[in-house]
């Protein structure tokens, strides 16, 4: 269902009370969808502090990501979001604390994506880091230092474990080939991979 289309069967409904309800639940997505309609932001999604995110064209955003943005973060074109990442830009002070486990001081840090850069399911980015165009962050990763452009990183924490190929890179990024979320072409792979070495 298209956001207009939902937000047009909301003003329709006759109770306000239930329509308030509605509208609050569904702001978040009325607004991005609105403001960044060249983007696809699943409805699953939850953008905390919105208005502290900007974003470039053809971000794809995908179900359950959760991006907590007090601290501000910037996407990049066509920066992709697997399912179920959790984006932070908040931080506590524990160093020379005044309390247990944390003090009351808060740190607001700010978390830059860059374009193409394609984020994998289940992983964490914490407040502070860069993450520069072209990297690849592997399922299920924990980023806790920033990432040089066209790497590729992966574990707990990340840790760079290849390379993207920078000459083809550049060379799709000069053709402006660029993925469009609009169905991907299945094809099998037979085989499984390498045992790892003892």
């Amino acid at each position: 269902m298209s956001y207009r289309l939902k937000k047009f069967l909301i003003n329709m409904i006759p109770i306000k009370s239930l329509r308030r309800k509605l509208r609050n639940k569904n702001q978040h997505y009325f607004m991005f969808q609105e403001q960044y309609s060249e983007c696809h932001i699943s409805r699953e999604a939850i953008l905390h502090s919105p208005e502290n995110i900007k974003m470039g064209k053809n971000v794809y955003i995908g179900k359950g990501v959760k991006i907590f943005a007090e601290g501000g973060i910037t996407i990049e074109d066509n920066a992709t979001f697997a399912a179920d990442i959790t984006v932070l830009t908040t931080s506590h002070n524990f160093k020379h604390a005044q309390a247990l486990p944390f003090d009351k001081i808060g740190y607001l840090e700010e978390v830059y994506i860059g374009k193409n850069v394609w984020i994998g399911a289940q992983s964490f980015i914490l407040s502070g880091v860069k993450i520069e165009e072209g990297a690849i962050v592997a399922a299920g990763s924990v980023v806790t230092k920033s990432i040089p452009s066209c790497a590729i990183v992966g574990g707990n924490p990340a840790k760079i474990i290849g390379w993207r190929d920078k000459a083809e890179y550049n060379k799709l990024e000069r053709a402006k080939k660029y993925f469009y979320c609009d169905g991907i072409e299945w094809q099998r792979k037979k085989g499984f991979k390498k045992y790892l070495e003892e």
